[in-house]
């Protein structure tokens, strides 16, 4: 269990310079044995839980429990795939972990009523934009760094359920490969005019199911995707 140590209220975080608990986070998923649950709940008044890049193991599920908020860190440098390759407006793209990855971690999900908050639209840290505002300086087809909040790749029996994604800084969902795919109950919400804000994108998947969900953004709703040499299929 990670108890909530900070506040989110009228969709800003209270404490604006507090550090991320990514490590913590990060550390609980790891000794958390196949079949097991890593929770993130209210504590002593407080809602909300500041995190970077996390990455699921096999087997094991995420909860963000109903009234927390697990926050997206506004520091690019919290999701580099390589030193200062995030949050950077360049040609070559893919810089950024997700907030949340599950590579080759089949039966793992995020489940629960939480609200994971991406902060699209806030300011960055050490930059003078936001993050859909860095996308609009560089228009056309064209690469962005700038993380998603979720990201699959090639994880078998994925579940994701219950949760509200709000204010994703560029994806919310993208599925890349995977058997026997669930999202169920899950919402979605960004304004009409954020940038690429694509709400759920399988990508030469297949069994793959999405119901009973919503999905409200600025671009795609559903994107089903079949790159060279990975149908897409069920």
């Amino acid at each position: 269990t990670i108890p909530a140590r900070l506040d989110y209220h009228g969709d800003r975080l209270v404490q604006a310079d507090a550090a991320p608990e990514t490590h913590a986070i990060q550390k609980a998923i790891d000794d958390c044995g196949a079949g097991r649950t890593v929770e993130l709940k209210i504590a002593g008044g407080h809602n909300a839980v500041l995190s970077g890049a996390l990455s699921l193991r096999a087997g094991v599920v995420l909860v963000i429990d109903d009234g927390v908020h697990l926050v997206a860190s506004n520091d690019p440098k919290d999701y580099d795939k390589t030193a200062g390759s995030c949050g950077l407006s360049n040609k070559s793209g893919g810089g950024c972990k997700p907030l949340i990855s599950a590579v080759r971690a089949d039966h793992s999900g995020l489940m629960g009523e939480g609200v994971i908050e991406g902060r699209g639209d806030q300011k960055l840290k050490g930059i003078p934009l936001t993050w859909w505002e860095m996308h609009d300086q560089l228009h056309g087809n064209v690469p962005h760094n700038i993380p998603w909040l979720i990201g699959t790749d090639s994880t078998n029996d994925f579940t994701l359920y219950g949760i509200t994604l709000r204010n994703a800084p560029n994806f919310n969902v993208f599925l890349a490969g995977g058997d026997g795919i669930t999202i169920w109950g899950v919402k979605i919400d960004a304004p009409w005019n954020s940038p690429n804000t694509d709400g759920i994108d399988p990508s030469g998947c297949t069994n793959v199911t999405i119901t009973r969900s919503y999905i409200r953004n600025g671009d795609d709703n559903v994107a089903i995707k079949a790159p060279k040499g990975r149908p897409a299929e069920h």
